[in-house]
């Protein structure tokens, strides 16, 4: 035995230990599997490019005409970038201090909140209202004391606004201007909507509140992990779950029943904001302190992968239609390419009705599907994604190379008189 690995056959001792990393490697993915526990698969990129922006705010997509918004705080500017080609399209002046930023795809519209973090109680809030088509400013909307985080319901045509000083949530009619209401929360910071269940999550202090669209009233409040440092939420409406950002952990919600599902370490103790992909079911979340992003798997509530960032983190979202992701930091606008191990394609059909359904299938490489759930019908309209779009990784045209074919559009059917 001595002589058989001897020096006179150095290779058979790196094949006796590759055979015992291979044994290992099998044993643990046995036993993973007897545990039900899923394999590790990688779900995303590096950072592919940077746009030269500056220190930005917030972030928000336009998934209709891949245009991505991003406010700078200190200068009253909106930057628009072109998502083909990851360059500035367009700068808008706005008033000072933009923070939070919407984007509604079925109206071309851009809701900008003005936040000032020394604002006294005599101040007058207002959003500014984008004209998507023109890149120009189309108009103000005077909104509470001191605006903060701006959320829309497309299928309403209701935006929503948070304001910490004025301890409510303004809902702003996107048809005409106007603030409907304001409902009162608390210290309200953070806002998400699902259009599909028209309901509005607010995080205020250590508890969050749900918000009837129809109705404009809380439902109900419920508690969640203190503190609250971030205070943001986000939501998946084709899965019904809430994430919300706490001290160290991403706390997940039922957004039906509002019971606690789990609480996922992100693996820093500073998750700040969160962007959701409801089409291929990604978690993205921002870690301030620690200069990164982790992606987390909704359908497993696991981590699947942590990106480092040459700067930090302020605000997250991800696009839909390309399933890019864009995160606003302190230098830049980072831009993360798709995953590349599951293809994405959103379908529109048409019910017995004749309303516009959104369908939502990612298939990954477990094989495992999901289908989102439909988004209508709805008053006063519906949208969807038109079926016009995949995306595709084509390993021959060498790494972090896509094949993009065709183009995604957004649908809107208005329910009163039929027409799209």
């Amino acid at each position: 035995m001595q002589a058989r690995y001897s020096k006179a056959s150095p290779n058979s001792h790196a094949r006796v230990h590759s055979l015992w990393r291979v044994r290992l490697l099998l044993l643990i993915l046995l036993s993973a599997a007897v545990a039900g526990i899923p394999p590790l698969r990688v779900v995303g990129d590096q950072v592919i490019t940077t746009v030269p922006t500056g220190s930005v705010t917030n972030v928000a997509v336009n998934l209709s005409s891949d245009l991505i918004y991003v406010s700078q705080h200190g200068s009253g500017t909106v930057y628009v970038i072109d998502g083909s080609s990851n360059t500035i399209a367009n700068t808008i002046h706005v008033e000072a201090l933009p923070w939070g930023v919407a984007v509604d795809s079925a109206s071309n519209r851009v809701y900008v909140a003005h936040y000032d973090i020394y604002a006294t109680m005599t101040r007058k809030g207002n959003i500014t209202v984008i004209d998507g088509s023109s890149a120009s400013v189309l108009n103000k909307v005077t909104v509470g004391i001191d605006p903060f985080d701006v959320a829309v319901n497309q299928n309403t045509n209701r935006i929503y606004v948070s304001d910490p000083l004025a301890r409510k949530v303004f809902v702003v009619d996107g048809s005409t201007n106007k603030v409907i209401t304001g409902v009162s929360v608390g210290e309200v910071y953070g806002l998400g909507a699902n259009p599909v269940t028209n309901r509005v999550y607010a995080v205020f202090s250590c508890s969050l509140a749900v918000i009837d669209g129809s109705s404009n009233t809380v439902i109900t409040t419920f508690s969640v992990s203190c503190p609250l440092p971030s205070n943001d939420v986000a939501v998946n409406p084709n899965t019904n779950r809430v994430y919300v950002a706490a001290r160290y952990s991403v706390e997940v919600f039922d957004g039906s029943t509002y019971a606690h599902i789990a609480s996922i370490n992100p693996g820093c103790n500073t998750p700040d904001t969160i962007g959701v992909n409801p089409a291929n079911n990604l978690v993205y979340v921002d870690c301030i302190d620690n200069q990164q992003v982790s992606i987390i798997d909704g359908s497993t509530n696991i981590v699947r992968q942590t990106i480092a960032l040459t700067y930090s983190p302020q605000d997250v979202d991800a696009n839909a239609a390309t399933n890019n992701a864009y995160v606003a930091t302190t230098s830049n606008l980072a831009v993360l390419d798709p995953p590349t191990t599951s293809s994405t394609t959103t379908t529109e059909t048409t019910s017995a009705a004749g309303t516009s359904q959104l369908t939502v299938n990612a298939q990954l490489t477990t094989g495992a599907n999901l289908t989102g759930v439909p988004r209508g019908p709805l008053p006063e309209r519906n949208c969807g994604v038109e079926r016009i779009h995949t995306n595709s990784l084509h390993p021959q045209q060498g790494a972090g190379v896509h094949h993009r074919s065709g183009r995604v559009r957004l649908v809107c059917i208005r329910l009163l008189d039929g027409q799209r």
